[in-house]
């Protein structure tokens, strides 16, 4: 398990970094928080939707208000996760590993 301040660090960078993401997303979706910076970032979807790869692909065309929006509404969400699920001990994966073995899962490490 790790020190109590390695997870406070975690869970603080994990909140930040979630709330960053928040912010992006929302000026993708609204001008109420800078109007030039909405109005630049809109000009810069309609370039990013004329190379999106899918329309290499499969000869689809997505309007960049769609794209801008979706990209925005992706933000927000896993924004939201970061901020509202912060960092998680990561023991549960060994004791994954520890019941896939006991169930004869996993070859032994010995060569046995």
């Amino acid at each position: 398990m790790p020190p109590a301040s390695n997870t406070i660090v975690l869970k603080s960078l994990s909140v930040l970094l979630g709330l960053f993401f928040i912010f992006v997303g929302t000026l993708k979706l609204t001008p109420h928080i800078s109007k030039d910076l909405y109005k630049d970032l809109r000009t810069e979807y309609v370039k990013y939707a004329k190379v999106f790869p899918l329309t290499a692909l499969f000869g689809v065309k997505v309007p960049s208000k769609w794209y801008r929006r979706t990209v925005g509404i992706l933000e927000i969400v896993c924004g939201l996760a970061m901020a509202l699920i912060p960092y998680r001990n990561q023991e549960c994966g060994q004791c994954d590993a520890a019941s896939a073995d006991a169930a004869g899962h996993l070859p032994a490490l010995d060569g046995k």
